[in-house]
């Protein structure tokens, strides 16, 4: 598949985001990894944190050019692989309870979309109840073409046109490492650590009274 000559609409859209981006934005990024490492030391969590802001900043020049929006949440069934940093800092967040998994689980062997299956975080109105402490498969999860039709299910054996992370994001997915190095433990698909259920889950979501972090 060849995003310029077979989605060029995708194309031209990934071409703005691009201008978008700082010289001094994309410098960050090369930093970011020993920045991370840095906060590590003392709070995984934090350091969790300081990617996810950085994330928002680095495509925030995208929420004009996607056509993903709030209630279309196709993507938000099926495989959603995040690591146990990830898993703890949601918890953390909302006063969970969550395994410890020490091997890496599900990487690429699950559905990327099942309408079966949605985030245990989905709400009734199809709205993430965690979006501040979104996993980085979410924040970093966009559709460029015009419309969300290869979103839906009866498309899902279709060619999605997607931003190449390694090749886009380098800098913050060696963050990544870094921070799941020092924090230890694996990654598996979301429901490992928090169920299937999405009524259940979301329900203690809302109950619970938020902890602060550390």
């Amino acid at each position: 598949m060849s995003i310029k000559s077979d989605f060029p609409h995708t194309w031209a859209n990934m071409q703005k985001l691009e201008r978008k981006i700082s010289v001094k934005l994309e410098r960050e990024q090369g930093e970011l990894p020993k920045r991370v490492r840095k906060i590590s030391k003392t709070s995984p969590l934090k350091a969790l944190q300081a990617i996810y802001e950085y994330v928002e900043r680095y495509f925030a020049g995208a929420k004009n050019l996607a056509a993903c929006q709030k209630g279309c949440a196709n993507c938000c069934h099926g495989r959603i692989w995040i690591k146990q940093v990830e898993a703890d800092l949601i918890a953390n967040t909302y006063g969970l309870k969550v395994p410890r998994i020490l091997e890496i689980m599900d990487d690429g062997t699950l559905p990327v979309r099942d309408s079966s299956r949605p985030c245990p975080f989905l709400s009734a109105d199809q709205a993430c109840t965690i979006y501040e402490v979104r996993p980085l498969v979410c924040r970093t999860h966009f559709n460029f073409e015009p419309t969300n039709v290869l979103c839906q299910y009866e498309n899902a054996d279709k060619p999605m046109p997607l931003l190449d992370r390694h090749k886009t994001i380098p800098g913050i997915l060696d963050a990544m490492e870094e921070v799941g190095q020092s924090h230890g433990g694996g990654g598996g698909d979301i429901r490992r650590y928090f169920g299937e259920s999405r009524i259940n889950v979301a329900a203690n979501v809302f109950s619970a009274s938020k902890p602060s972090q550390s």
